[in-house]
């Protein structure tokens, strides 16, 4: 899951190719009704059960408003998701949600079809911001606060990842942003200056906040065009479900 743009197909697809040689095996499923096409091939494809611009010919809605129908109709049919996972043959299933992600994570059906998945698997969600150049501390709060939102919405665990470590490397952008997310105030406090005024006290506020609720855990920083840091990302994911993991 993620901002649209942040790279969740992308990232998709090298995990896809990461994962492919290990024992086990990946399977990919595609949920975004709007995509017109994707870089890795899905065993699971949405598009087969109703796609936007089916939608908006046959009930002459907008893009929006049939991307909002597709996920109803999605929803509806959870079962058919639930069924593949059931039975096939990966141990590793990866799920590709829509580029809008608000029609995922902030609506009913987000939930339910999220809601499934977990009684058939154990879930962990992914949550991809972007800090490409440009980016400022408050784009660092908002995308930690989404995240956060994310995970009190679906119900289930979310690892907060930080992509197109190709853009900002390991500098002092992607250092700020780490600090944000894991809630270090003392590392970004000097930073707020730089936001000015009342801002500056708004973002101090709230990175507080999210150092007093966020579960403690390492940020990956990632580039899914590279694939740097992915193996890091990888790791992670399998530490949440292992008691002896050491997730910060």
């Amino acid at each position: 899951m993620g901002l649209a743009g942040a790279g969740k197909t992308t990232l998709t697809a090298r995990l896809v190719e990461i994962l492919a040689s290990e024992p086990g095996g990946v399977c990919a499923a595609n949920l975004d009704p709007g995509v017109s096409s994707i870089p890795y091939s899905p065993e699971f494809d949405i598009r087969y059960r109703v796609t936007v611009r089916e939608i908006m010919e046959r009930e002459g809605l907008g893009p929006n408003g049939a991307l909002m129908r597709a996920m109803e109709i999605a929803a509806a049919s959870v079962e058919e998701l639930v069924d593949w996972i059931r039975d096939s043959p990966c141990d590793r299933i990866l799920i590709d949600t829509p580029g809008q992600m608000e029609v995922f994570a902030f609506r009913p059906e987000g939930r339910k079809i999220t809601g499934e998945i977990s009684t058939e698997a154990a879930a962990v969600g992914v949550f991809l911001g972007d800090h490409g150049p440009g980016r400022s501390i408050a784009d660092a709060v908002g995308t930690a606060m989404l995240a956060k939102v994310v995970e009190m919405m679906l119900s289930v665990p979310v690892i907060p990842v930080m992509n197109k470590a190709d853009l900002a490397g390991s500098g002092e952008a992607g250092k700020i942003w780490e600090a944000v997310l894991r809630g270090e105030i003392e590392e970004v406090e000097p930073g707020l200056s730089l936001e000015g005024g009342v801002a500056s006290e708004a973002l101090l506020d709230m990175i507080k906040a999210l150092s007093s609720f966020r579960t403690p855990i390492r940020i990956p920083i990632v580039s899914a065009l590279t694939g740097e840091g992915v193996d890091e990302l990888i790791d992670l994911v399998r530490e949440v479900w292992c008691s002896c993991g050491d997730l910060t």
